[in-house]
């Protein structure tokens, strides 16, 4: 097992040399970078495979992978690999003490992961399943014209199945690991392009604000890809301010990978074209800016997003006739004047919350009085997502996760210019004390970070059934004795996890049968009644209220 984890990193770092030759920035930047692309090309590997009708096995996984890292070798010596410091030489008041908290809220978020494994129940449904399917399938999830979560983009579950086919077992820590490095990737992105749309401080500043909220926190190791997709999509505006500040081909690239990415992480990625629309729409209106340069800006970003997510997304037109399935619960949406401020009335931002929407105001504010370029930018990358957001999906705020990194970087700035005023009268000393004190109200973020925190202090060295035991209850008992029935045994259920742990029998969600089955069982929840039908019969298994019965035909 040790070996898989040193090999599935091995793998998450595989593009360094590519980050390396096309980032002309210091180690932070392209750290992210070659997180962002050695995560894409163990998935893209994987696609591919699959494309081809090849058997997807890890062995050609990490040859590919590291094939490809392999060129970026050459590559940054024909492309040379200059650094470029950050230009501002400011220090934020405490940094070492906020460096700390980010380093501890990512490190708890992790272990989180790796220890609880995914403890939501779309993460389990629907990434979790498609992960383990892959793994022992070693091919993609069938699509057709009826199908809907199979049509999901499938880097997280790709990740996954990569992570248990590696371990030659289900090995749910090291999958749930690398799905959450992503997660916590954000607090980087925030911090980058706070960097590089202003300076070092607006950076920790946004990254912090961040992890000071219980929200991001919970959210971090749940097994989703709202905050993964997040990752892509900050890192990508932020060589898309790259690209704006030096007009290299690299940025151009490099946003448009990112761009990819993001989408082949989440649907909801595909907005991040609109982002990219609004804000070469306002460069070539501006007019300061050559067209046929931000022409070819925009078909290297175009290039390097069809590159990464075209072939899956060509796949869902050819076989299910849309880019996307219609999961969304439109009609739910909740079209209110408050939903147009939804980090305040959201409570699991705490204080954080009023911080973004005060941070959102100001930057718009700014935008259109000052046509302040970093602000047009930040909101580019925000307002269309959000509008659509607002439009038809704004039954959830998780969705929002994926603008974490514009919406930390807006308040982070908004906090600078109103206590700028402050600041500059107080000594040193105290705009220190001010620090600590934001910094020790990360305490209610880092408690969140822990599920089941009293199970682990009881013991925390437990088995991994005993963890999962600990995560789905009962069910996983149920789970452990279903495994025991005879072979090609199916098992109805309304339980949308009771399938993850019983490998080897068919059990199907939804309705029970109103007939016997040949080899047919059922799973009844502790507050579901037999139907009449059965009322003869007796429980094969039974336990914490939840029962199992034979339906074949007596």
């Amino acid at each position: 097992m040790i070996a898989a984890w040193l090999i599935a990193l091995l793998g998450l770092s595989s593009q360094w040399f590519w980050a390396r030759a096309l980032v002309r920035g210091d180690l932070t930047l392209r750290a992210l970078t070659a997180l962002g692309l050695g995560g894409g090309a163990i998935s893209l590997s994987m696609l591919w495979q699959a494309l081809l009708g090849i058997t997807i096995a890890p062995q050609i996984t990490l040859s590919t992978c590291l094939a490809l890292g392999a060129l970026g070798i050459p590559a940054a010596r024909w492309l040379g690999t200059a650094t470029e410091r950050p230009s501002a030489p400011d220090r934020l008041p405490a940094q070492r003490a906020v460096v700390g908290v980010l380093f501890l809220t990512a490190s708890l978020c992790l272990f989180n992961a790796a220890y609880w494994f995914y403890n939501r129940d779309d993460a389990i449904a629907i990434y979790a399943r498609f992960g383990k399917q892959i793994a022992m399938s070693g091919t993609l999830p069938r699509l057709n014209a009826e199908s809907l979560y199979e049509a999901y983009p499938m880097f997280m579950p790709l990740l996954y199945a990569f992570a248990h086919q590696l371990s030659g077992a289900f090995n749910d820590s090291l999958a749930a690991f690398l799905g959450a490095s992503f997660s916590v990737g954000v607090l980087g992105a925030a911090y980058a392009l706070g960097r590089e749309l202003f300076n070092v401080p607006i950076g920790l500043g946004a990254a912090l604000l961040l992890a000071l909220a219980p929200l991001f926190t919970d959210w971090a190791s749940a097994g989703y890809t709202d905050l993964p997709c997040g990752f892509f999509y900050g890192m990508s505006a932020v060589f898309a301010a790259r690209l704006a500040r030096h007009g290299s081909w690299r940025d151009a690239l490099l946003a448009g990978l990112m761009a990819g990415l993001a989408a082949w992480m989440k649907n909801s990625g595909l907005l991040i074209v609109s982002a990219f629309a609004v804000w070469f729409a306002y460069r070539l209106l501006l007019g300061k800016h050559a067209w046929q340069r931000e022409l070819l800006s925009a078909a290297l970003i175009g290039v390097g997003f069809l590159a990464i997510c075209g072939a899956w997304y060509a796949r869902n037109l050819a076989l299910l006739g849309a880019l996307v399935p219609p999961t969304g619960w439109t009609w739910l949406a909740q079209r209110t004047l408050s939903n147009l401020f939804p980090y305040a009335n959201e409570s699991g931002y705490l204080f954080v919350g009023y911080i973004l929407t005060l941070g959102l105001s100001f930057t718009a504010i700014r935008a259109v009085v000052k046509r302040h370029a970093q602000s047009i930018l930040l909101l580019a990358f925000y307002l269309p997502f959000f509008g659509i957001w607002w439009l038809f999906f704004s039954y959830d705020d998780r969705f929002l996760l994926a603008l974490s990194a514009p919406i930390a970087v807006m308040a982070a700035e908004a906090l600078r210019i109103g206590l700028a005023p402050l600041y500059s009268r107080l000594p040193l000393l105290h705009r220190s004390l001010l620090m600590h004190v934001a910094v020790l109200s990360s305490f209610f973020a880092l408690y969140t970070a822990v599920d089941y925190k009293a199970e682990l202090l009881r013991a925390p060295f437990m088995s991994v059934d005993a963890r999962w035991r600990v995560v789905l209850g009962t069910r996983y008992d149920v789970a452990q004795f279903l495994k025991t029935l005879p072979s090609g045994a199916r098992v109805w259920t309304s339980d949308q996890l009771l399938f993850y742990h019983a490998e080897g029998v068919q059990v199907i969600t939804g309705g029970l049968p109103r007939a016997p089955e040949p080899n047919g069982y059922i799973v009844l929840a502790p507050e579901e009644r037999l139907p009449p039908h059965l009322a003869d019969r007796a429980p094969l298994y039974s336990s914490g209220g939840w029962r199992v019965y034979a339906i074949s035909a007596t």
